[in-house]
């Protein structure tokens, strides 16, 4: 998302826990009230299930997808 986007909801889930994935592969639709974004996996593996919700506000900040696991 761009710098001036400072918040969204997740729209949709393209995948679930279980599923195998591909680096670069859309595995969530977040939207805003100006456009609507896939995010993509960062490497290939398999969807677990989060162990916690991370605020968008926060992974800015860490500006690192690095701390979560696929």
């Amino acid at each position: 998302m761009g710098e001036s986007i400072t918040d969204g909801t997740i729209a949709k889930f393209l995948k679930q826990p279980g599923d195998r994935v591909e680096a670069d592969e859309p595995i969530v639709q977040i939207e805003t009230d100006k456009v609507s974004i896939d995010v993509v996996s960062p490497e290939a593996g398999v969807i677990q299930k989060p162990k916690k919700v991370i605020l968008w506000n926060q992974v800015q900040r860490q500006q690192s997808f690095q701390n979560l696991k696929m």
